[in-house]
């Protein structure tokens, strides 16, 4: 049985709000949720909490954060 376990995440906390002014109620009910294989494989992942805009929802970015083991070689540019 595979297990499932949260992706850490980068402030701001909340993910919802009802977006009612003074009688506002904010709540973290959206979270991103990874199995062994995808830590393994992202061990540097986390997701960005953006602030919301016309929902009442704020978006998620997921950033996997992985370096390639053999990066290719870079461009290079010769002005001559």
């Amino acid at each position: 049985m595979k297990t499932l376990q949260k992706v850490r995440y980068v402030d701001p906390y909340y993910t919802w709000s009802n977006q009612q002014g003074s009688t506002r109620v904010c709540s973290k009910i959206d979270q991103t949720l990874m199995n062994g294989e995808v830590h393994m494989s992202f061990p540097e992942i986390f997701y960005e909490v953006h602030p919301e805009d016309i929902y009442d929802h704020s978006l998620l970015l997921l950033h996997l954060a992985k370096t390639l083991d053999n990066p290719k070689k870079h461009l290079q540019f010769f002005n001559m």
